[in-house]
């Protein structure tokens, strides 16, 4: 995360530091075609890719159109975590097929997402907030995965929702680029950094982060915000660059569920939870408290 200026010195910048980046890259929109639009899209996504490749670096594969692309730009090693009829897990197997990559897969039972949220809590400090706690627990379970299995930096398509537009508040934002934006410089501190970093810190493994290069994102955002929105999809102008790199539409296409569904973590841990008669949060504070971490 060196390169999007997430981390210095691997360390996670402040939220005024990180801010402050944000507003260092503001681009006026351009009027440029959609189909020019998709190009400098793939042109400067495979650009941001190919700089930060490193010996013994694997993707986070979950079959989804951000991690594919990578994926197709890239064809590296692959790591994808979920239960065995995760929908991420499905996904993968096939993107991974279809780009002759080697694919790792850390099937979760109750008993390891058990372990990984409480371990993720004692990590972030958390244990309220069970979005942070889901995702971060799938994140930790690639991460060590990837590590055991001796790689050094993983790709990660964390940033795109955010400059393409991929939430649901952008499709009631009254300026889309706008509530990207604002997204990118309080949202992404807040919710993603916050949690990401303390995990691949302790995990001792980098994360890279193409969809946060800065050239990336001044692309991005100096495409009009109509283009990344229609009244079917999310993210459809880098659908559209998807589909100029040749990713399937499958892919391109997929209506991805955020990764603590896609992987089946959050029904899982619900079971655990639910069949000790507790509410989850309740038993990650069980858990924590009694050091099962």
């Amino acid at each position: 995360m060196e390169l999007a200026h997430v981390v210095e010195n691997g360390n996670l910048v402040s939220a005024e530091q990180w801010k402050q980046h944000i507003e260092s890259l503001h681009v006026p929109v351009n009027k440029k075609s959609r189909k020019d639009s998709a190009q400098l899209i793939l042109d400067s996504l495979t650009k941001a890719v190919q700089r930060r490749v490193k010996k013994k670096s694997a993707i986070l594969l979950s079959g989804g159109l951000d991690s594919t692309m990578i994926a197709a730009i890239a064809p590296l090693p692959s790591v994808v975590v979920g239960t065995e009829t995760s929908p991420d897990l499905a996904m993968a197997r096939k993107a991974a097929k279809h780009y002759g990559i080697d694919l790792i897969e850390l099937i979760l039972t109750k008993e390891s997402i058990t372990d990984y949220v409480a371990r993720t809590a004692t990590i972030i400090n958390e244990t309220e907030d069970m979005v942070k706690l889901d995702i971060g627990a799938t994140g930790l379970a690639a991460l060590e995965t990837a590590k055991q299995n001796n790689f050094k930096s993983v790709f990660t398509g964390l940033g795109a929702e955010e400059i393409f537009a991929g939430y649901q508040r952008h499709t009631t934002a009254s300026d889309i680029n706008e509530e990207c934006w604002r997204g990118l410089a309080d949202d992404l501190w807040r919710r993603d950094f916050s949690r990401d970093i303390p995990i691949a810190n302790h995990v001792g493994i980098e994360a890279l982060t193409p969809f946060l290069d800065q050239d990336l994102i001044k692309v991005a955002m100096s495409i009009p915000g109509s283009y990344k929105l229609n009244d079917h999809y999310r993210k459809v102008i880098l659908r559209e660059a998807a589909l100029l790199a040749k990713v399937p539409e499958e892919f391109a296409w997929r209506r991805k569920l955020a990764m603590q569904y896609g992987s089946r973590v959050n029904p899982l841990f619900t079971k655990v939870a639910s069949a000790q008669g507790l509410k989850k949060t309740e038993l990650v504070k069980r858990l924590v408290e009694n050091k099962k971490v």
